[in-house]
């Protein structure tokens, strides 16, 4: 039978390889970028779902139009899960998601400057969101992602868990 351990002796620290690494600032950031443009894609697909409506295009087109942001939207939310896999996070997700809404909302301003609909509010919008995604892809590169990210490997690796393949 083993002693309970004494009231006032300090608790042992745990083994280092126990000890789970500390998330770096800026996955964190990345993360948050990513839930606001989560939520910026839903209210951009509401937005062009009500709009076509109202412009007297069918329902099935409306609904078009509108999933399409929400669809990356869906992708912004793979990757905060990605990042924040409690045992294996992975950043391929975060730097897709990133690169694809870059591409879509650089899709969008060229098909509104090709049909001269340019306002300058929602072009300086776009083109701030578009900012936001290339620095939210440079947030998951760099020496501290990387030593982070194989910490979380190797302590999972070592409770026994292997990764999903």
């Amino acid at each position: 039978m083993t002693q309970p351990p004494q009231w006032g002796a300090p608790t042992p620290a745990p083994p280092m390889y126990h000890r789970l690494p500390q998330m770096p600032p800026r996955l964190i950031m990345a993360c948050l970028l990513h839930g606001l443009f989560t939520v910026t894609l839903c209210v951009l697909g509401a937005f062009l779902f009500v709009a076509r409506s109202m412009d007297g295009e069918t329902l099935f087109w409306s609904f078009v139009y509108g999933a399409s942001p929400a669809g990356f939207a869906v992708l912004n939310v793979g990757a905060i899960w990605g990042i924040y896999d409690p045992h294996f996070p992975q950043m391929i997700t975060s730097r897709l998601s990133s690169v694809a809404c870059f591409i879509m909302l650089a899709g969008a301003l060229v098909r509104s400057w090709d049909r001269e609909d340019v306002k300058i509010a929602p072009t300086l919008v776009v083109a701030a969101i578009m900012v936001l995604c290339v620095l939210n892809l440079f947030l998951t590169f760099g020496p501290q992602v990387k030593q982070w990210r194989a910490a979380r490997h190797q302590l999972s690796l070592s409770q026994g868990l292997r990764p999903r393949r």
